[in-house]
């Protein structure tokens, strides 16, 4: 690993910023222990010096989001300058205000960093001439000698200087000290300050057969050179532009990427090494104060577990505490209870089989799903929709009698309940003693798959079995006893997906699914090689009255609304463990966006859709747009 931009030639500028503690000396702050009961002032809620690095050391909940700050925890408002407000723009947030905090506003102790309080040694000023660097040092405290560099500054002290407007009138460095993570304190005007970790500089990961010196000098021309490589040929000007890949593909700002330090002293670190050198490993690995170290997925197959485990470093990566964990179910049913027994923490379900889990399972919602279309932001349901092929002869309701149905499972509202609700309402079946299974294999007397419906305890017809087959799609007659019609993955009819493949492969006549399982699975759209050539033109949507209307127009022709999936966890567990969870996974669902490249919360994993959450996609032709995301 080397840096993108700044010092690495030594520990003088190897990081972008260090974080230190400011304590007015009157508040006789002499240890971490005497933190307690004390005003603190801080930079902003997450931000790394006034939050992170300091909360590391503390006993300050994770569970307090900006929200909760202002309903819960008002006192961490009380000495912003408008504590109703609360605002990240406050005029005692940011660096040069959390001093403004302790200096104007009665603080005890202020987060900030080291730039800002205006401490510079001779040595690190020598070092940063040495390596050509300038550095303009901007001062809080006005009676320390002045330590002024003149000369062009980089972005990242651009930014240093819109941070430090404001503030700093004539402030004596006697009144107050650093405090240092070990409980000690030092003078301002010390030449020895004390941080409690490093800031990193954004950095390029490179395999570490690369370390020499000529090695090192490749890479830098070669990245340097990708800035504004083709760009003449794509503007015919010259010089060529600066291009806005580095930003759109890697998120590097094409100013970042800038190698200041020659190659002749610049030098490759393995990335836990850097981190440790500035103790920034500190602010990841930091303990959680809720009860919990982790909230366990229950997953329930190799690849949904992948998935999660993907999840897993790429939230680490992100500091989204408590970390993730995987465990192995063998199903829904066996996953719910896992939650019931304290083995697992969280899982997905549909509205029924959150119903079902709270009734018998003692299981609880703690977030929905929450899905747009469009720009309607009230229209955040699914619905049930029966689909044929266009050339099945079927031109309304009553022509579904005799043929073969594909429900996704017989534990689903869309493949199941809702189906048996409205052709009973139809007048189409007519269940004697509430025998709905017996009555609907007797309508679809073609046969059918309705995965799940050979367990005993259900005593329903074989014939509903009939369509289903097992873990092998090519051969159903191979297919093993454990998988065949099973309420799970392990039956290729399985879900949404499944009943569609069932429609699609000709298998099955009628699918009941949800109505975006066939938008997502016609015109190129589909991840599955199955419907690579599946074409919207050639399927239909059966209505309860009325003829069949385009897949499209779900709205008008649908067999009901679903409410949106729910994330399910133990009754169990107190509020501040629910809680917990709960932010987490909006942490997660807010950083692993459907912006993202690396993961996506709601998206494939390895073209596999609805692991860990349903699919989210956005696609055109006159369709609408959907955002999934937990709420």
């Amino acid at each position: 690993m080397f840096n993108v931009d700044g010092v690495i030639a030594g520990a003088a500028g190897s990081f972008r910023y260090e974080p230190v503690a400011v304590v007015r000396n009157s508040a006789q702050i002499k240890s971490l222990q005497d933190l307690r009961g004390k005003k603190s002032c801080h930079t902003g809620f997450a931000r790394t010096s006034g939050w992170e690095y300091d909360n590391s050391f503390s006993t300050i909940s994770s569970l307090v989001l900006f929200r909760l700050i202002e309903q819960r925890y008002s006192k961490l408002c009380s000495l912003c300058h408008n504590p109703q407000q609360c605002k990240e723009d406050d005029q005692f947030s940011g660096f040069r205000g959390s001093l403004r905090c302790l200096t104007e506003n009665g603080g005890d102790v202020a987060w900030t960093k080291l730039d800002t309080v205006g401490i510079k040694l001779s040595w690190y000023l020598q070092s940063q001439s040495q390596s050509g660097l300038h550095i303009k040092v901007y001062r809080f405290f006005s009676d320390q000698t002045p330590l002024q560099q003149s000369g062009p500054s980089s972005s990242a002290q651009t930014s240093r200087r819109n941070d430090n407007k404001g503030g700093g009138s004539s402030l004596s460095s006697s009144e107050y000290s650093f405090l240092c993570p070990d409980g000690t304190s030092r003078p301002i005007n010390t030449n020895n300050p004390c941080t409690w970790a490093g800031r990193p500089w954004r950095s390029f990961l490179v395999t570490n057969r690369l370390s020499g010196t000529a090695s090192i000098a490749d890479i830098q021309s070669q990245i340097t050179l990708h800035r504004t490589v083709g760009s003449s040929i794509l503007s015919g000007s010259q010089p060529p532009p600066v291009l806005s890949w580095l930003t759109d593909i890697l998120e590097f700002g094409t100013d970042e990427v800038e190698f200041h330090v020659p190659n002749s002293v610049a030098a490759t670190v393995t990335p836990l090494a850097y981190l440790d050198r500035g103790n920034y490993t500190m602010t990841i690995e930091k303990p959680t104060c809720p009860s919990r170290r982790t909230v366990r997925f229950c997953v329930m197959n190799e690849i949904e577990k992948a998935k999660c485990k993907g999840l897993l470093m790429a939230s680490y990566g992100r500091r989204i505490t408590p970390y993730f964990e995987c465990v192995q179910g063998e199903g829904k049913d066996d996953c719910m209870k896992k939650i019931t027994t304290g083995q697992a923490d969280v899982l997905s379900v549909d509205a029924r089989e959150a119903y079902v889990g709270s009734k018998r399972l003692r299981l609880t919602p703690v977030l929905s799903e929450a899905e747009r279309f469009g720009d309607d932001d009230t229209d955040a349901s699914r619905y049930a929709v029966a689909v044929v092929r266009a050339d099945a002869g079927v031109q309304s309701i009553v022509d579904l009698r005799g043929k073969r149905s594909c429900h996704g499972s017989v534990s689903s509202l869309t493949g199941w309940n809702i189906p048996l609700i409205v052709l009973r309402d139809s007048g189409l079946i007519y269940p004697t003693r509430c025998q709905f299974g017996r009555a609907l294999a007797g309508f679809f007397s073609g046969g059918s798959c309705v995965p799940g419906a050979k367990d005993p305890n259900l005593n329903l017809p074989e014939t509903l079995c009939s369509l289903c087959v097992g873990s092998n799609l090519d051969a159903p007659g191979l297919a093993n006893e454990q998988s065949f019609c099973a309420d799970n993955d392990a039956e290729g009819f399985y879900g949404n997906l499944g009943a569609l493949r069932c429609l699609a492969t000709f298998q099955g006549d009628v699918a009941f699914i949800d109505h975006l399982t066939p938008l997502l699975n016609t015109d190129g759209y589909a991840n599955a090689t199955w419907a690579a050539g599946l074409s919207s033109v050639n399927f239909r949507l059966v209505c309860p009255f009325g003829p069949t209307r385009a897949i499209t127009e779900f709205r008008q022709c649908h067999w009901g609304r679903i409410p949106t999936d729910k994330v399910i966890t133990s009754e169990d567990k107190d509020y501040v463990e629910r809680e917990d969870i709960r932010l987490t996974l909006l942490k997660a669902s807010q950083t692993f966006h459907t912006e993202q490249v690396l993961l996506r919360l709601f998206g494939p994993f390895y073209g596999i859709p609805n692991l860990l959450f349903k699919l989210s996609s956005l696609y055109g032709d006159g369709r609408e747009i959907r955002e999934s995301r937990l709420k």
